[in-house]
């Protein structure tokens, strides 16, 4: 009796638990690290670049993450690793491409080779740590804090507070901070990464400049309902 009374409490139980959560679109992106699961549609470029943990093949620590050099267009071209030396003594930073690292969530990156042979691309790139990122290649770190302006320059909009970047290594936007009275709310707002000063997008010292108005600046979101709805991966 006391056993019918038991199994009957668990089945209704059961019944009460809330239906499995449905299938991951496009940018839900399911990834297994180690037994790890989890759902992101973005990753946080600042939480990443702030200093993500980065290991070897066997789960060794090779050192973090400080920035990510990124393309034109968005396209992330590697990160920018420190690591090395002794005792926090010597580390120096280097690139990885971020197309053969294995991204597991914003603050967990694994690379598929073990310490000895990482610590031979190291040496073999030497310290970036005071050199200029190749032509058409930015640190996305740079863009923390800068000044965004709209109608090429004439007006200040906000702050870059963070960067929505996707698992496949691309720039999916820039998040903004606006100044006070110039956007309807004090959320956050996010705009296209785009580099390209002939269609006046550019940067100039400290500024990120618009070419266009406060028109096609959308909430934050706004924004990402928006990338869902135009299937953008």
């Amino acid at each position: 009796m006391r056993k019918g009374v038991l199994l009957t409490a668990l089945a209704a139980a059961l019944l009460a638990l809330p239906p499995a959560a449905p299938a991951s679109d496009s940018l839900n992106l399911r990834l297994d690290f180690g037994g790890y699961r989890q759902q992101h549609e973005f990753f946080s470029a600042k939480r990443m670049i702030g200093g993500a943990r980065v290991v070897d093949s066997v789960a060794n620590d090779v050192g973090q993450v400080r920035d990510l050099l990124v393309a034109d267009d968005g396209r992330i071209d590697s990160l920018v690793i420190e690591g090395g030396g002794v005792l926090g003594i010597g580390r120096t930073l280097f690139p990885y491409p971020w197309d053969k690292a294995m991204v597991a969530r914003p603050d967990l990156v694994k690379l598929p080779f073990d310490t000895g042979r990482i610590a031979s691309y190291r040496d073999r790139f030497g310290d970036v740590r005071n050199q200029q990122p190749p032509h058409g290649r930015h640190r996305l770190g740079d863009f923390m804090g800068r000044s965004v302006y709209v109608h090429g320059g004439m007006e200040r909009f906000g702050t870059v507070a963070d960067a929505m970047i996707d698992i496949e290594g691309r720039v999916m936007g820039l998040v903004i901070s606006p100044v006070p009275g110039v956007a309807a709310t004090t959320a956050l707002y996010a705009v296209p990464f785009r580099i390209e000063p002939s269609a006046g997008y550019s940067l100039r010292g400290e500024r990120y400049i618009l070419p266009h108005g406060l028109e096609p600046i959308r909430r934050l979101d706004q924004y990402r309902a928006a990338l869902k709805a135009t299937g953008a991966e």
